[in-house]
């Protein structure tokens, strides 16, 4: 029997959580899937993706420096290099 925390093991067998990523940016979002392998192409072992209908948005921020979008879904945009 397996829990539902990362990297279980069962049987000799490795359980990890896979996320759906709609968006293609290896950051997936929602209820993860214990398995012990990829339910599919779009699964990710990434959670934590705040817009999944858009690639440019997922923690922690990417992009630095200057911008005019808050791309790390917080509250603020940075506004310094």
């Amino acid at each position: 029997m397996t829990t539902a925390a990362t990297s279980q093991a069962d049987d000799g067998l490795t359980f990890n959580d896979w996320y759906l990523d709609s968006d293609g940016d290896t950051y997936g979002a929602g209820i993860p899937i214990n398995d012990c392998q990829s339910p599919g192409a779009n699964y990710v072992l990434q959670g934590g993706d705040c817009d999944d209908d858009n690639n440019r948005y997922h923690q922690p921020g990417r992009n630095g420096g200057l911008q005019r979008v808050d791309d790390d879904c917080g509250s603020t945009r940075r506004t310094t290099g």
